[in-house]
C-alpha cells in the first residue's frame, strides 16, 4: 500500500473518531468516589497486618546516571535538539533497601521519566533478584535522560535508543540496589501524616474553565490516537 493511501486512511479514521466519539467530557468525580478507588481501598482494608518480631535493617545508595553528551533527553517531544548538549545539575538513581531479617525489598527511584519494562528486566537480570523484591519508581522528570527504550511511541518521547546509555543506566541502577543491600544497618521506621488545606493547593488545571479542559483533553486524545495509528501503518 502506498504511503499516500495509508495517510488518507489514517486521516479518515482520525476524522471518524473525532466527529463521532469526541469531544470527550471531563470527569469531575472526586477521587474517593470513583469505582477503582473504592475497590482499591476495600482491598487494602481486607489485608490483615502481620506481626513481625526482630530487628529492622535499612541501607541506601546513590549512583550517578547523568547521560553523556549527545544522548537523547526524555519527556519533551518538541525539544530540538533532543540530544544532551551540556550538564548543569547531574541526575542520580537513589535506592533504599529494607529488611526484617528474612525478607528484603529495594525501592528504586531514578531521575528518569518512566521505569519501562525493557529497563526493569535488564536490572532484574543484572541483580539476579525476583520482581517482587524490587519496587521500581521514578521521579518522572521531563528534563532527564532518554534513549533507554525501543519502539515508535517510546522513541518519540525518549529519543532514539542508545545502547551505550542503556547499559550505563541499567548498570548504575543494579549497582545502587546491590550497594544498598550490602550496606544495611539497624534502623527504626517512623511515619506521620498531615492534611494540606485546599487553598494551599493550586494546579495548572484549576486555572482553566470547563471548555478549556475539554479542548485540551480532546487534543491530547487526538494526538495519542494519531501516534498509535501511525505506528500501526
Amino acid at each position: 500500500m502506498k504511503k499516500k493511501t495509508k495517510l488518507i486512511i489514517a486521516g479518515a479514521i482520525i476524522f471518524f473518531i473525532v466527529i463521532f466519539v469526541g469531544p470527550w467530557p471531563v470527569n469531575n468525580t472526586p477521587f474517593k468516589n470513583t469505582g477503582y478507588a473504592k475497590t482499591t481501598f476495600n482491598r487494602i482494608a481486607r489485608v490483615k497486618p502481620t506481626q513481625v518480631s526482630g530487628q529492622l535493617y535499612a541501607g541506601a545508595a546513590k549512583f550517578d546516571i547523568t547521560p553523556p553528551l549527545n544522548v537523547p533527553l526524555g519527556g519533551y517531544s518538541a525539544r530540538h535538539p533532543k540530544e544532551n548538549k551540556g550538564v548543569i545539575d547531574k541526575v542520580y538513581v537513589r535506592v533504599i533497601s529494607i529488611s526484617n531479617g528474612s525478607n528484603t525489598v529495594s525501592i528504586v527511584s531514578p531521575e528518569i521519566l518512566l521505569p519501562l519494562p525493557e529497563l526493569v528486566n535488564a536490572v532484574l537480570e543484572k541483580t539476579h533478584l525476583k520482581r517482587e523484591q524490587i519496587y521500581f519508581t521514578a521521579t518522572h522528570t521531563h528534563s532527564g535522560p532518554g534513549g533507554f527504550a525501543h519502539g515508535f511511541i517510546a522513541e518519540q518521547n525518549l529519543g532514539s535508543f542508545s545502547k551505550n546509555y542503556f547499559a550505563i543506566l541499567s548498570n548504575a541502577i543494579a549497582q545502587a540496589i546491590n550497594t544498598s543491600r550490602h550496606s544495611m544497618q539497624p534502623a527504626v521506621l517512623n511515619y506521620n501524616r498531615f492534611s494540606i488545606r485546599p487553598k494551599l493547593v493550586k494546579t495548572y488545571m484549576s486555572s482553566m474553565n470547563l471548555t478549556q479542559l475539554i479542548i485540551r483533553y480532546t487534543f491530547c486524545r487526538l494526538l495519542t490516537e494519531i501516534l498509535i495509528i501511525i505506528s500501526l501503518i
